[in-house]
């Protein structure tokens, strides 16, 4: 199954807007992290789990594609 947690993406500030690098890890677990704009503690909050059900849907989505794949013979 492909890891999410070391992939990175960039996300504003809510101060500042400066945008910062997180990984979906990061994300995923709450680690606190440093603005590089304003230096305020920020703190990524996933309470709706939005991370861990987009991981499970684009899984899913990937392992169809391979079961499909490997029915038509490729």
């Amino acid at each position: 199954m492909f890891d999410f947690d070391p992939l990175e993406f960039e996300f504003p500030c809510p101060i500042c807007d400066f945008y910062n690098p997180l990984t979906f890890g990061e994300a995923r677990l709450g680690v606190p992290i440093i603005c590089r704009g304003c230096k305020n503690t920020l703190r990524p909050d996933d309470a709706m789990s939005d991370l861990e059900n987009a991981r499970r849907t684009i899984s899913d989505s990937i392992r169809e594609l391979q079961e499909k794949l490997e029915r038509s013979g490729r």
